[in-house]
């Protein structure tokens, strides 16, 4: 065995072991999620019997747990919701799993703490740039999307990326209203509005 093949070798083991803590922390701190309990990096580290030093290089930092915790829940609930969803079509199928998503996470008592005990972080991370969790959920609209228009089952007017985008910023204004603008406002409302802008076909530009 060379030099070259012994170095391979070991960059290849650490980066398992890399891969493998990470999935550990990160399984971890999802159940964590589900339990109500705190989210705290340095705690699960010990627990898991990884360095403090080797789980903030894999992970990055609480901010970047609790994003990564949330967007995995985001991917689980969307998958539920499309498949509770699944013999339906159309601009129907489209609505209503974005319906029943809305409604889940408002009514996610564990979400709404985290929101509430400390807001800017939580808007940073679901609805900025700060981290890729915005532009996750957008995804998951606009495959929804692209699925029924590929099926042709829907037609729409604009490129799918951008009504998913109008979409998420519209029901993001109405789920996290109180906590930017003081202002409560009711989901259906919110919803009325998406079934609107979904089943519309203006002529685009």
């Amino acid at each position: 065995m060379t030099r070259g093949d012994g170095s391979a070798r070991g960059d290849g083991v650490r980066a398992r072991r890399r891969d493998e803590g990470r999935r550990a922390l990160l399984e971890a701190a999802g159940q964590r999620y589900r339990d109500g309990d705190p989210i705290d990096l340095a705690t699960l580290a010990a627990e898991q019997g990884v360095s403090r030093a080797s789980a903030y290089r894999w992970i990055g930092g609480n901010d970047q747990l609790l994003a990564a915790v949330l967007r995995a829940r985001a991917r689980e609930l969307w998958a539920a919701h499309v498949a509770e969803h699944a013999d339906e079509t159309g601009p129907d199928r489209v609505v209503a799993v974005i319906s029943d998503f809305l409604h889940h996470v408002d009514e996610s008592k564990r979400f709404r703490v985290i929101l509430e005990a400390d807001p800017a972080r939580a808007m940073s991370i679901v609805a900025s740039g700060a981290h890729p969790n915005q532009q996750v959920v957008i995804g998951l609209v606009q495959d929804l999307i692209q699925e029924e228009v590929e099926r042709g089952n829907l037609r729409i007017g604009w490129e799918p990326h951008t009504l998913a985008y109008a979409i998420v910023r519209i029901f993001e204004a109405f789920l996290y209203g109180d906590i930017v603008a003081g202002e409560h406002q009711d989901l259906d409302r919110a919803v009325e509005i998406i079934d609107i802008l979904v089943r519309s076909t203006p002529t685009p530009r």
